[in-house]
């Protein structure tokens, strides 16, 4: 006389939602308050950050304030030629100078080999191949060396020359950002950042092992927290008590396929798995078909550990006189 009633779609969401919120709650503590900060070298992680801003700041063509933020100096406003040969900004309340030509031209003669390995450029092929001397492009035709001053092909087209010497130098900026002591110490810090947080997918992998797989086993039900609350409990598709061994399929489904792989897919399979429980006769994810399992109400459903179990109490029933149904 098996009674099979399917647990309410917003019961077992409800008891979906409790049982994540645990886990991944749990996950985050632990991680990020025991495990990352020992695990995390964050001294050489300042160092090596520390040492890139130092780059930036030598090469002259990004400002550093005084709290080591940084920028390229070329982001900043500029709205005619003098400006480039020497502007103020204002950063939290500090003034700041920035001379534009005067670093640009200190960058390709003097640390341009520091940065990409090359040697620096003389002041001659700096004119010519950076500045572009004499060419439409540029517009600029001469160019002093001792006030980092120079003099326009045509004055009505000094926005021409102004777009072109502020292109010029975020060209520099891209080279030092992506030159090799800058990329190699970027990298070592993404490295250390990498290593460390990747190591909160095995704790989840542990937190979630205790919680979705270890407690259901002890459970007479096979619930998890989340279902015990709401009081649901696990049966096999036939509607007789799911063999313990099988929760080992469904937990590695649950956590591997629509938890982790989810993760990866912005949430493609956590929401397959889920439409398919809307729409599924039985109610049932891809982690219910792969244990062939069934969520129902455990308060109120009857179910057995085998047929065996099932007619022998029916017999036992029947022989007491007591006429029974059952109903799958």
């Amino acid at each position: 006389m098996k009674q099979i009633l399917l647990a309410k779609k917003g019961k077992r969401m409800l008891a979906r939602l409790i049982d994540f919120l645990i886990v991944t709650g749990l996950t985050l503590i632990l991680f990020f308050g025991l495990i990352y900060p020992n695990v995390f070298n964050r001294d050489l992680y300042l160092e090596n950050n520390e040492k890139i801003v130092n780059l930036y700041r030598e090469s002259e063509l990004f400002f550093v304030d005084s709290e080591g933020n940084y920028r390229a100096n070329s982001t900043f406003e500029f709205k005619t030629i003098d400006d480039l040969y020497n502007t103020e900004v204002k950063v939290s309340n500090q003034n700041y100078e920035i001379k534009l030509t005067s670093s640009l031209y200190d960058y390709y003669t003097q640390k341009y080999k520091d940065f990409e390995g090359q040697n620096n450029l003389s002041p001659d092929i700096y004119k010519s191949q950076i500045l572009k001397l004499g060419l439409e492009e540029s517009n600029i035709r001469d160019y002093n060396e001792e006030t980092h001053t120079f003099t326009l092909i045509d004055e009505s087209k000094s926005d021409v020359t102004l777009q072109f010497f502020i292109e010029t130098y975020q060209n520099a900026c891209v080279k030092v950002l992506e030159s090799a002591p800058v990329k190699t110490l970027s990298d070592a810090n993404d490295s250390l950042m990498i290593k460390s947080l990747s190591l909160i997918v095995p704790t989840l992998i542990g937190i979630s092992f205790i919680f979705d797989l270890l407690i259901p086993l002890f459970m007479p039900y096979s619930e998890t927290i989340g279902k015990k609350i709401m009081h649901l409990g696990l049966v096999s598709k036939d509607g007789y008590s799911l063999k313990k061994y099988l929760l080992i399929p469904r937990w590695l489904a649950y956590i591997f396929l629509e938890y982790l792989l989810g993760i990866v897919t912005f949430g493609g399979l956590f929401l397959i798995s889920y439409t398919m429980f809307l729409f599924c006769k039985k109610r049932r994810c891809i982690h219910d078909f792969l244990s062939n399992s069934v969520v129902v109400d455990a308060d109120n459903s009857i179910f057995f550990s085998n047929k065996e179990e099932e007619a022998f109490y029916i017999n036992r029933q029947k022989a007491r006189g007591i006429n029974n149904e059952t109903i799958g």
